[in-house]
């Protein structure tokens, strides 16, 4: 059975380097993944979950930016990266995440969840590849329905910072 799982995971890292939409292209929302079937549940496999209507609270940005500053880590894309990642895993059905940048320019991806929090992955993928992707592994039973609409209608505050012994 452990063999099994691995190879499916595989296989589901393989669809976002391959491109996860129709015709292996890039799809510009996540891939919405049941965590034991390995089921794809996103309606439009074109367009995938668009994670969307989240900030943060302008003091907790601060306090954040102040925190990762030594580490070189103050910088936009990550604080938004964050957001995004505090909205998907806060939600009850919601496993683990793994993203990766679709820009070429841009090498480093994450994992996330509500157990492990937010790690940074560096040089996840080849400098110049234009693949990248998001794939949210959900509770099998889990209404996806629902998970859908708050990922993409619910409006969002990041207003406190993660425990410090998760991630970043």
């Amino acid at each position: 059975m452990e063999k099994y799982s691995i190879r499916m995971r595989s296989s589901k890292i393989e669809l976002i380097k391959g491109g996860p939409a129709p015709g292996g292209r890039v799809m510009r929302g996540a891939v919405l993944l049941d965590s034991a079937q390995c089921v794809r549940l996103e309606p439009d496999t074109e367009r995938g979950v668009r994670v969307s209507r989240v900030d943060w609270d302008p003091a907790t940005l601060d306090d954040w930016r102040h925190q990762v500053n030594p580490l070189g880590l103050a910088r936009q894309r990550v604080w938004e990266a964050l957001a995004l990642a505090s909205k998907v895993a806060a939600q009850p059905e919601i496993i683990a995440e793994l993203c990766w940048s679709d820009d070429p320019s841009y090498v480093t991806g994450y994992v996330a969840s509500p157990l492990i929090g937010y790690a940074r992955i560096t040089h996840l993928k080849p400098l110049g590849s234009p693949m990248g992707g998001r794939v949210f592994f959900i509770r099998t039973g889990a209404n996806s329905e629902e998970l859908i609409y708050r990922l993409e209608q619910q409006v969002t505050l990041v207003n406190r910072l993660p425990d410090s012994n998760k991630g970043v």
